[in-house]
């Protein structure tokens, strides 16, 4: 399962930048980043990654946190120029 944070939604607005981009970045980007432990309790417990792709013509950077409980909430969306 995946979700979007509030902020997440807001910048796929901003940048017009829809979930099924998002999607096709996760399912088939690259992880640009060493993953980071987010230590957060409860169901927000896991690693932080950060995955690139090009999608529709632009290159995207998706923020997500990949949680312990095998969902992955999307943090951040930013278009590559």
């Amino acid at each position: 399962m995946v979700s979007l944070s509030k902020h997440a939604r807001s910048r796929m607005m901003k940048r017009k930048v829809n979930f099924q981009q998002v999607l096709t970045c996760l399912a088939k980007g690259n992880i640009t980043d060493e993953p980071v432990l987010a230590n957060k309790g409860g169901s927000d417990a896991g690693y932080e990654i950060t995955v690139e792709r090009l999608t529709a013509g632009e290159r995207l950077r998706v923020g997500v946190c990949l949680r312990f409980s095998q969902s992955a909430k999307v943090i951040t969306v930013i278009k590559i120029k």
